[in-house]
């Protein structure tokens, strides 16, 4: 059976600073005590409810997000991605494109003005 993919749940996502207070809670908490043991019985549950009582979330949640992340939390999963200032100026030439786009072009997937094949082929001759 699969495990339930915690970001199609009905909640928030996940901030990166939940994810990393909940890895380091579950690491001082379950894994520095009981290594990577299942702990004595109800050890896991105690330390999930603490950890969901830090983040303000539910046992529930938390439970899920560490089946499905493993002792990350999935922290670490947002990567910085810095731009270039050439790429970012193309993609605000292309929403404001985007913008000038007639119902008609919409409706009919037509591409938005300067980014047919045709628009492309007459620019390259120039």
């Amino acid at each position: 059976m699969s495990q339930p993919n915690p970001n199609n749940l009905n909640q928030p996502r996940w901030s990166s600073e939940e994810c990393a207070k909940a890895a380091k809670l579950w690491q001082s908490l379950f894994v520095d005590i009981y290594g990577d043991d299942e702990g004595p019985r109800g050890a896991r549950p105690r330390v999930l409810q603490r950890i969901a009582i830090e983040i303000g979330r539910s046992a529930y949640a938390v439970e899920n997000r560490l089946n499905y992340y493993g002792a990350s939390f999935g922290a670490g999963r947002w990567k910085v991605n810095g731009a270039s200032a050439q790429t970012l100026a193309e993609r605000d030439a292309r929403k404001e494109a985007e913008a000038r786009r007639s119902i008609t072009s919409f409706v009919f997937g037509d591409p938005p003005p300067g980014y047919s094949a045709l628009d492309r082929r007459r620019e390259a001759r120039r």
